[in-house]
């Protein structure tokens, strides 16, 4: 009968807690919406999207997307195991899909890159060569295999200047050459 009586008290006394982890999980939730779409307009906003940066430029302007990326898509998944422990509903899905559209347009961009990085070195070893070094023919392949790689970059890319830039740059030598 004693236990009877103290039952509604214990589940007072222990509901109280839980909703307060409850609300201290929901402003974290909100902090780091905040967070994400402060990350997401500046990642946006960077330089790397601009082929005038130039390959360091972008490369390091990737890495430290790279780990504030990392950081924010730690700290979301601590929240949804906390959200998921204490029985909160899917507060995270507009941080996720944010974080998972970065993510992937980080990734298209670290490829892009790579790509663009190959392709001007290639074009400077032939801008310092004399013109008796050079075999036209195998230039010209290289530079359109060069342009198929771009090409098949992610659709997340297409549209950013550092695509293009480059685009422009190697047609403008394919037509240069004899």
């Amino acid at each position: 009968r004693s236990v009877e009586i103290l039952g509604p008290d214990v589940r007072h006394s222990t509901k109280n807690p839980v909703d307060r982890e409850i609300k201290n999980v929901r402003t974290k939730v909100n902090a780091l919406d905040i967070d994400v779409r402060m990350f997401a307009k500046t990642f946006y906003q960077s330089e790397f999207f601009n082929f005038a940066a130039g390959y360091p430029a972008a490369d390091e302007g990737l890495k430290r997307s790279q780990h504030e990326l990392t950081e924010l898509i730690q700290t979301r998944d601590e929240l949804k195991r906390l959200q998921e422990l204490f029985g909160c509903p899917n507060l995270l899905e507009l941080s996720s899909k944010s974080l998972e559209e970065c993510a992937i347009a980080l990734k298209g961009l670290q490829e892009l890159w790579v790509v663009i990085d190959a392709c001007s070195r290639r074009l400077d070893e032939f801008g310092s060569s004399l013109w008796s070094e050079i075999n036209c023919d195998v230039l010209e392949e290289d530079s359109k295999n060069y342009l198929k790689e771009l090409r098949g970059t992610h659709k997340s890319v297409r549209d950013c200047n550092a695509l293009s830039g480059m685009n422009e740059r190697l047609k403008s030598f394919i037509a240069s050459l004899p």
